[in-house]
C-alpha cells in the first residue's frame, strides 16, 4: 500500500492534467510553439504522479500537440513519432482545434507493432488502466510505445509505471497489491476439455447401459446373431465413454500446468517502483 502513500504525496504537487492539455492547445493555435512545447513535456512527464486516472482524450491530446509543434515546426521526425504515439493512445480520437494539416499527419500514422502486458495483482476493488482505458481481460495487447499503466482502488490510483514497450515485447508488472480473493486466472482453454469429457463419458455409459434391457430380450429369445451385434454396439459405447474420459482427464492436467506457468515468475518483470521511463 506504500504506492496509495507516495500517490498522495506526489499528487499534492501534480499538475492538472486536463488543464495544462487545454493550455497546450490554446499555445498551438496562438502559434506559441515554444511554449506549446513545454506544457506537453511538463504534462506527459506528470503521468507517475497523477492521482486519479487521467481521460484518454487528454493524453492523445498532450501527444498531439508535440506532433503539431513538428507539423507547424518543420520537424518532420517530431511530427511523425508523436502522431504515431498519440494514435497509439486513443486510436478513435483527434482535436480537431489542431489544424487538418496535423489530423492528415495523424491519419496517415500507424504504430509499429504489438506488445503483451501482464499487470498482476489487482485486488477485487481495483480496476486496471492502460492509456486511460480500463481493460479487463489479461493479458492486455497493446500497440508498441510509450504506455501509461495504472491500478485504480475506488478513485485514487494505487499503481503507475510508464514505460516504453517494443514490438513482441511480453511484460509483467508485479503491483505488490492485495491478491483478489477469487483468483481472475482459474480459467484456460484446456478446461473445456474436462467439462466436454465428462459429459460426453456420461451420456456413453448411460447408452450403454439402455442395451442392458434389449442383451436379456435377445439372450432369452436364444437370438445370437442380436446379441453379438447389440453386445458390439454396447461395447462401442463403453470404449469412447473410456477414451473420452482420458481425454478429459489429459486437459486437466494441461489446465493445471497452464495454472502453473501463469504463476511462475515471468523472464522479464517489472516490480512496483517510484521510477518510471522518461518521456
Amino acid at each position: 500500500m506504500h504506492l496509495l502513500l507516495l500517490s498522495s504525496a506526489l499528487a499534492q504537487d501534480c499538475i492538472d492534467l486536463g488543464a495544462h492539455a487545454e493550455k497546450a492547445v490554446v499555445a498551438v493555435t496562438d502559434d506559441e510553439l515554444d511554449l506549446a512545447s513545454r506544457l506537453a513535456k511538463e504534462g506527459l512527464a506528470s503521468l507517475a504522479c497523477q492521482p486519479r486516472v487521467p481521460s484518454p482524450e487528454d493524453l492523445a491530446t498532450l501527444h498531439q500537440v508535440r506532433g503539431a509543434v513538428g507539423v507547424y515546426g518543420g520537424n518532420d521526425a517530431l511530427a511523425e513519432s508523436a502522431l504515431t504515439q498519440a494514435k497509439s493512445t486513443y486510436p478513435g480520437w483527434f482535436n480537431d482545434r489542431l489544424g487538418s494539416g496535423v489530423r492528415t499527419v495523424w491519419e496517415a500514422a500507424s504504430p509499429a507493432g504489438e506488445s503483451q502486458v501482464t499487470v498482476w495483482p489487482v485486488p477485487d476493488d481495483g480496476v486496471l488502466y492502460i492509456d486511460g482505458q480500463a481493460r479487463s481481460e489479461q493479458p492486455v495487447v497493446v500497440p508498441t510505445g510509450s504506455r501509461l499503466i495504472q491500478v485504480a482502488v475506488g478513485a485514487e490510483v494505487a499503481f503507475v509505471q510508464v514505460v516504453e514497450l517494443t514490438d513482441g515485447q511480453e511484460m509483467e508488472f508485479a503491483t505488490g497489491l492485495p491478491e483478489p480473493t477469487s483468483d481472475r486466472r482459474i480459467l484456460t482453454p484446456w478446461l473445456v476439455g474436462p467439462l466436454l469429457g465428462g459429459a460426453a463419458t456420461g451420456g456413453l455409459v448411460y447408452g450403454a447401459s439402455t442395451l442392458e434391457p434389449e442383451l436379456a430380450r435377445h439372450s432369452d429369445r436364444g437370438d445370437l446373431d442380436q446379441l453379438r451385434s447389440t453386445r458390439r454396439d454396447q461395447m462401442l459405447l463403453v470404449g469412447g465413454g473410456a477414451a473420452t474420459a482420458v481425454l478429459g482427464a489429459a486437459s486437466l492436467v494441461l489446465h493445471f500446468r497452464a495454472l502453473g506457468q501463469s504463476n511462475d515468475a515471468p523472464t522479464e518483470e517489472v516490480e512496483a517502483s517510484e521510477e518510471t521511463a522518461a518521456l
